[in-house]
């Protein structure tokens, strides 16, 4: 999309997790954004995981079920190496490996300590993960959230009529009460965990937009409109439904060598830059200022007759002489010569045509004028 007024509003970076963020998605070259976000949702996730399901070995070290030891362990490293194949953006294989080892962990202790302590919630936690996982294939996705709830049907008709051979007794009431409060807010800080990752995703992808249109649609220098978006504008303003009348000037800076030359480049730039800012700060906002090359400046004035843009160009004019620019030791003045035309979008060169011709006119009598 075009810019055409303002560009796209840039996102505070006012803490710590939003500059780790941007600075996430700011080192990672060489892939494309989807793939970034992808790619941090499940090493979060896989980190989250591995962290629980280490803690659950001492957990089950303390019960001395040693079943349980081994499977948690085994959870632990399927979640480690999903996030290695995350980092190699493997990330249905990662998904699937972190899916598969909490699966591994959760029906292990239904079998080997009982389904009374509610680990078996833990599969909400993972269905809420596999939402957020953006699998290539979209029937994994439907056959996960199919076959996880079936699982959990399951593990708990086991339950009713299976006795678990490390039933750790009445302790199970503490930890049914820990897990029911654990699985509830690990999937709430599972889809805040997700909606961050694509709210600053979603920010820095509006950053590099910006980025993209200010290098290909502003000049460096003055960070007006350049030339490129003239002509993109033009074609768009013909195809639009006609509205009221629009008007175009040429604007040249009068003898800027005399600037140039003795005072140098850097003092020229400073020059053009200072007209550029006058003449954006008196224009209207619909109004455009657009740098054609050199000390050559186009205003495009929308919905004015011709005699009120001489009016508001001419009072540009009047400002830009009575202005003193400074640079390092030189102050001085300069003045300028406009060729106003009417603009007619739909044969815009023949606009241009005429202001050069306008501008011509008044560079070879006086300068410094507005020529209609």
């Amino acid at each position: 999309m075009l810019p055409y007024s303002t560009g796209m509003e840039r996102c505070s970076m006012q803490n710590t997790a939003s500059s780790l963020l941007f600075s996430y998605f700011d080192t990672i070259e060489d892939v494309g954004l989807p793939d970034l976000r992808k790619q941090a949702l499940i090493l979060v996730m896989g980190i989250m995981a591995c962290a629980v399901q280490v803690s659950m070995i001492f957990v089950y070290a303390g019960l001395n079920c040693l079943p349980m030891v081994i499977c948690a362990g085994l959870g632990a490293i399927s979640s480690a190496i999903c996030c290695m194949f995350a980092k190699q953006q493997h990330f249905t294989l990662a998904g699937l490996l972190m899916t598969g080892g909490i699966v591994l962990v959760v029906a292990a202790d239904d079998y080997f300590v009982g389904v009374s302590n509610n680990s078996m919630l833990y599969l909400f936690a993972v269905l809420a993960i596999n939402l957020q996982i953006p699998y290539k294939q979209r029937w994994i996705s439907i056959g996960l959230s199919i076959f996880l709830p079936v699982l959990m049907a399951g593990l708990y008709l086991m339950g009713l009529a299976h006795v678990p051979p490390y039933y750790p007794g009445e302790i199970m009431r503490v930890f049914a009460v820990i897990n029911i409060l654990a699985t509830t807010m690990g999937t709430s800080v599972i889809v805040w965990i997700a909606r961050t990752i694509n709210h600053y995703a979603d920010a820095y992808s509006a950053k590099q937009i910006e980025t993209l249109e200010t290098q290909t649609y502003r000049a460096a220098l003055t960070k007006m409109y350049n030339r490129h978006y003239a002509t993109q504008y033009f074609e768009r303003m013909a195809k639009a439904p006609a509205s009221g009348p629009a008007c175009i000037a040429i604007v040249d800076v009068d003898d800027f060598k005399k600037v140039n030359d003795p005072y140098g480049h850097d003092t020229g730039d400073v020059t053009l830059c200072e007209v550029s800012r006058l003449m954006r700060e008196n224009l209207r906002q619909s109004d455009l200022v657009i740098r054609w090359g050199g000390e050559e400046f186009v205003l495009i004035l929308q919905d004015v007759e011709p005699l009120m843009a001489y009016d508001i160009l001419d009072n540009i004019r009047l400002l830009l002489a009575g202005h003193e620019i400074s640079h390092d030791a030189h102050r001085f003045h300069v003045t300028a010569t406009f060729g106003l035309s009417v603009l007619d979008a739909a044969d815009y060169q023949s606009g241009i045509k005429a202001c050069d011709e306008k501008l011509y006119e008044g560079k070879r009598t006086t300068k410094n004028v507005v020529v209609l």
